[in-house]
């Protein structure tokens, strides 16, 4: 099927272009939710390691 005027086809292309948007923000979303997934596990484990650390200086500092 041919569209017969320009209009049509500017509204065709229009169309293909929106579903092309909607796909690539799906990605992008998709990829910012595993970001800030990453993030927040790695903030945990920051928080995990800190908190190793100072159990760890309380136990040798002041040296007896």
């Amino acid at each position: 099927m041919t569209p017969s005027s320009s209009g049509d086809r500017v509204a065709v292309e229009l169309a293909e272009m929106r579903g092309e948007i909607r796909t690539a923000f799906a990605e992008l979303n998709g990829r910012l939710d595993l970001a800030l997934q990453r993030t927040a596990a790695t903030e945990s484990d920051i928080t995990t390691l800190q908190d190793r650390v100072a159990a760890l200086e309380r136990g040798r500092w002041p040296l007896p």
